[in-house]
């Protein structure tokens, strides 16, 4: 008892140099903590983002394949070489078509126009940083393609690429 009635009377509260160190503690902890919460942050971004590169690469590369698969000609690229387009024409379709990266509106997206320039499709809309065709000199039937997106608004984003090979009718 005596011991606490010590305790009660001696009671000065804190000095200024102890508070000052108080609070010195609780800044650096809580910026460890904002600085935690950031990373954690800007990873699940960047997550984000690199899934969601990888279901449009899926999509897009499907629907190229599929497109290139069922065409009865291929023009472009030409026989042992490389394009950032191909042209091509459909069973049963009178028109040629072109696949190529967009420009203006639509740059960094991928657009399927006919002859007359009109555009049939539009994929990856503001994501795709780069789609090579490149057709074997020695198999002219078969025809790889890669595909880089990368969302164009973020200079830090993910960059993801796929690539493969298709082969035509003829």
């Amino acid at each position: 008892m005596k011991y606490l009635q010590f305790i009660l009377q001696n009671n000065r509260g804190f000095t200024l140099v102890e508070l000052l160190i108080g609070m010195v503690i609780l800044v650096i902890i809580l910026g460890a903590i904002v600085g935690v919460l950031d990373a954690s942050l800007r990873s699940q971004q960047h997550n984000f983002e690199q899934a969601a590169n990888t279901q449009d690469e899926r999509q897009i590369i499907s629907f190229i394949s599929t497109e290139i698969r069922n065409a009865t000609s291929v023009s472009s690229p030409n026989v042992g070489s490389d394009s950032t387009s191909l042209s091509y024409q459909k069973t049963g379709d009178t028109l040629n078509r072109t696949i190529s990266i967009g420009t203006g509106n639509d740059s960094n997206t991928i657009v399927i126009t006919d002859t007359s320039g009109a555009i049939v499709q539009r994929m990856g809309v503001g994501r795709v940083h780069t789609l090579e065709f490149t057709r074997d000199a020695t198999i002219t039937r078969k025809i790889t393609v890669d595909l880089t997106l990368r969302n164009s608004s973020r200079s830090n984003a993910p960059t993801n690429t796929v690539s493969t090979i298709v082969y035509t009718l003829n």
